[in-house]
């Protein structure tokens, strides 16, 4: 099929260049719709559906729902709200995709076949028939020293953007857990922290633009209209793209050595120094065979030792402190054998001879920390298979969550790995519905904590 995409493209091009006689433009558009529709019944309509209704066969396993392209209303454009987006708009979405749901990006598909893609989307929707509106056109962004920090985050109280998104703009604000988007679904507010989730770009350009126009089909209006000063959507950009935490991936847990008393408290000042590994979270899980999308989606790790004992602080974001009726939740699986070269995440859990893991479970529900030592890991998640309980200090404040738990170091030649598991108990995430780590391998940064 992409040999047969290609030679129309070339051949059109060629007629284009000779300036050939008798090609029409209105020709042309139908050959680029035609050339679309077979990219589209090949890449799109399993989850957006044959007609564009939203409606394929994987619609249902996927959070946010695919968009209804008949409907006319997106997400993420540069024009004013109501009014559908231009060709570069649609261009962009599908070149680069939008982090953290089902859109992937097709960057890898040649620039007059993604072309060609928007073409035919516009051609299912009534909504392009209208004449076409410019771009929101935004004031010249000011010079760095002349933003104005302080009132953007005026503004930002002002605009009632906490109601949403928090006061420290994790999405935890009051209205985070009953928000629903133009299908009747469950929007999950965006974490202003994590800039590299930011679905219509992190840049302040970006973020201001998105400001001025709004998200159609979900709650998050536009502020064109609401703020006095067209300066007022850089301060504002500038004070949300304050609040994004640059993350310090990591495939390895790296671990500080100290001598003496290891902390326990989630906010000792020992944490400030230790190093810090970020990991991603893989969100698809699988519940009663449909793949759904797990809401934790990275946990920051940090681990201070001496020759006996090692100490682990987690921290993650989580948007609702859930304990009923059914509690948030985080496992910790430790494994001292190699299996980093075997298991490549939780997802694809060991059977038959499996080495024996040791898991720790800590739930919401009771703060307790329990331990247990398994071969699979659905049990435990359920909190049934633990046999002891360990020590946990554990916090939330303003959608973060921050546990401290210790636990004893195998001998110095014994390697240690862990994983992490992630439930939110306000998506009723339980079992197997989960986020889920990578394994980590320890590595630590000075010999004298395993003397």
């Amino acid at each position: 099929m992409r040999a047969d995409i290609t030679s129309v493209t070339v051949a059109l091009t060629t007629l284009l260049s000779l300036g050939a006689v008798g090609v029409s433009a209105a020709a042309l558009a139908d050959d680029d719709r035609a050339m679309g529709r077979s990219l589209y019944e090949q890449h799109c309509a399993r989850c957006h559906g044959l007609t564009g209704q939203g409606d394929g066969p994987d619609a249902k396993r996927l959070i946010p729902r695919p968009r209804d392209f008949t409907a006319g209303s997106y997400k993420f454009r540069s024009t004013p709200s109501g009014v559908p987006p231009t060709d570069d708009d649609l261009f962009r979405t599908i070149t680069t995709g939008l982090p953290g749901t089902g859109m992937l990006g097709w960057s890898e598909l040649q620039p007059e076949e993604r072309q060609a893609l928007v073409s035919y989307l516009k051609s299912l929707s009534t909504a392009f028939a209208q004449t076409p509106v410019a771009p929101l056109e935004l004031s010249p962004e000011p010079a760095r020293h002349a933003l104005d920090l302080a009132k953007g985050q005026q503004l930002y109280k002002d605009l009632g953007c906490a109601q949403c998104h928090g006061t420290a703009g994790r999405g935890d604000g009051p209205s985070a857990a009953t928000l629903l988007d133009d299908m009747e679904q469950p929007i999950r507010v965006a974490n202003l922290t994590q800039g590299w989730s930011y679905r219509g770009g992190s840049e302040r350009g970006a973020i201001a633009l998105r400001v001025m126009t709004g998200i159609d089909g979900t709650p998050m209006p536009a502020y064109a209209d609401a703020l006095t000063s067209p300066q007022d959507a850089w301060h504002l950009a500038a004070y949300l793209q304050s609040l994004q935490e640059k993350p310090r991936w990591s495939d390895r847990m790296l671990v500080a050595s100290n001598e003496g008393e290891l902390p326990r408290a989630v906010d000792d000042p020992r944490w400030v120094a230790a190093p810090r590994s970020d990991v991603r979270l893989h969100q698809l899980a699988y519940d009663d065979s449909a793949v759904v999308l797990a809401t934790i989606n990275a946990v920051s790790l940090q681990a201070i030792a001496n020759e006996k004992t090692i100490a682990l602080r987690l921290t993650w974001d989580d948007p609702v402190d859930n304990r009923e009726p059914t509690s948030d939740a985080l496992a910790i699986v430790f494994a001292s054998t190699d299996v980093t070269r075997t298991i490549g995440s939780l997802h694809v859990w060991p059977a038959g001879d499996a080495p024996s893991l040791e898991a720790w479970y800590w739930s919401a529900a009771d703060g307790r920390m329990r331990v247990a030592t398994v071969k699979g890991f659905a049990p435990l998640a359920m909190g049934s298979a633990a046999t002891e309980a360990a020590e946990v200090e554990a916090a939330y404040h303003e959608g973060r969550r921050t546990l401290v738990v210790r636990r004893s170091l195998p001998s110095k030649d014994e390697p240690l790995s862990l994983a992490v598991a992630a439930w939110e108990g306000g998506h009723v995430e339980q079992g197997r519905r989960r986020s889920t780590s990578p394994w980590l391998p320890l590595v630590f940064t000075s010999t004298e904590a395993r003397r």
